[in-house]
């Protein structure tokens, strides 16, 4: 029997008040070509499969979702390697199982990917919040080839978000460099690091294909607002730790690498700063980061003046990470519009 075109894996714990939605939308789709729905079931304790078994029945193509089980609770960026080992496809779409897929999902993400012969296709997102439907990222339709596709994406501020959900991977090249998650949460950030780093072509498009749900109950909600935990914390230090290294063992002859990583940076602190350290925390976080700005060889090294203007902002204010954050993330004011324009001169 031939491979399925597409994987769309679903990794799943616990939620049963959502997961009808999620995979019937994947059961939907009006794709022509063959696909399969794989189910990463980490050690469900509520009816969640008992849900996706009875669609499985009953949908007319619910032979093509298949499970797989866990052993024991592992986390998401566990269930998500599963997939990756485990899929059939040419190519491997995430789907949380708290979000849903438009009915052209596939076939408009498959069809840019076959054009271009991407690694990754990217779709628009809207993000849903009690039923009320707004934007999330709308990306613009651009075809990006370069031998390190998202570090000249970084430098020359072409956006693309960094989770893993609504992007078609081409499967053969996320096994061929291994690329994986390496966190229990957060498990984005590495696996797109490596993904931008090692891609040549990168497609994007404004068309939304999938709908992304906001509540509480999800891993990021019971974090943002909330008293941060030892772990999370932990982890979004090891993360730049870990990117750091992959630099200086691998990317670091990438014209534009540094971009990337002050990329990394701000999604980091971003996190860090919409949680509420305690004075523990905030030391802990002070010295695991001691050199990240130094990481950096020079202002001359960053192409994009907003990571230019940061990385300045920040070596003025004692190389503090919530001033790099700060200056990267009021890049948009009048003000640091003609110092990006400066700065990008020198």
């Amino acid at each position: 029997m031939p491979a399925p075109a597409i994987t769309i894996a679903i990794p799943i714990y616990n939620a049963e008040a959502y997961i009808e939605r999620s995979l019937l939308s994947a059961l939907n789709q009006d794709f022509a070509s063959t696909y399969e729905v794989l189910v990463v079931d980490d050690c469900c304790i509520d009816d969640s499969m008992l849900t996706v078994r009875r669609i499985a029945e009953k949908h007319p193509r619910g032979s093509i979702v298949r499970t797989v089980k866990h052993e024991e609770n592992r986390g998401l960026g566990a269930a998500r390697n599963t997939a990756i080992d485990e899929a059939k496809g040419h190519y491997l779409l995430f789907l949380d199982a708290d979000d849903w897929l438009t009915t052209d999902c596939l076939s408009h993400l498959y069809a840019l990917a076959q054009q271009e012969q991407a690694d990754v296709t990217a779709g628009s997102t809207d993000q849903v919040e009690q039923e009320e439907t707004s934007l999330l990222y709308r990306l613009d339709n651009k075809v990006i080839r370069h031998e390190a596709a998202g570090v000249w994406m970084a430098a020359h501020d072409t956006f693309m978000n960094i989770e893993v959900w609504n992007k078609l991977f081409r499967l053969d090249f996320l096994r061929q460099h291994r690329i994986c998650t390496t966190h229990r949460i957060m498990e984005d950030s590495v696996f797109d690091f490596n993904v931008r780093a090692l891609a040549h072509t990168i497609v994007l498009t404004s068309h939304t294909t999938l709908f992304y749900r906001i509540h509480e109950d999800s891993i990021l909600g019971k974090l943002f607002g909330h008293e941060a935990t030892d772990e999370a914390v932990g982890i979004y230090c090891d993360i730049i730790r870990q990117v750091q290294q992959l630099i200086n063992q691998r990317y670091h002859d990438i014209d534009g690498i540094y971009d990337l990583y002050s990329l990394r940076l701000f999604y980091t602190f971003h996190s860090l700063r919409r949680m509420r350290l305690t004075p523990k925390q905030e030391d802990y976080v002070k010295s695991a980061l001691r050199g990240f700005l130094d990481f950096i060889p020079s202002i001359r090294s960053l192409h994009q003046g907003a990571f230019r203007m940061a990385y300045l902002s920040c070596l003025l204010h004692g190389k503090d990470w919530r001033a790099f954050e700060k200056a990267y993330d009021n890049r948009f004011s009048r003000k640091a519009y003609y110092l990006k324009r400066l700065l990008a001169w020198l």
